[in-house]
């Protein structure tokens, strides 16, 4: 009989949720922003975003840093980056 040894570890989200209220993950944040200065408002970004973070704001384009993930395992390169007719209008948000 071979005997089972039954480890008490702490589900892993459990783990994840507590080192986010410590501020560990929160320098980790995958997310771009607009600079407004630099967007003209031409829309280009809003139907390539697959996750729909890019919506039209009150003056010009915004992305919701909570659900964009700068494309990660969609394509190489963010999309709107790519198709925008701007340089650097489309930067990564730094913590």
């Amino acid at each position: 009989m071979v005997p089972v040894i039954i480890l008490n570890r702490p589900h892993p989200h459990r783990k994840f949720q507590r080192l986010y209220k410590q501020n560990v993950y929160k320098e980790a944040v995958m997310a771009l922003y607009i600079v407004a200065d630099e967007c003209i408002s031409c829309g280009d970004c809003e139907p390539v975003c697959p996750t729909g973070s890019i919506k039209e704001g009150a003056i010009v384009y915004e992305i919701n840093k909570k659900t964009c993930t700068e494309c990660l395992g969609d394509h190489d390169k963010p999309e709107c980056v790519r198709v925008c007719p701007i340089d650097n209008c489309i930067l990564p948000l730094t913590a």
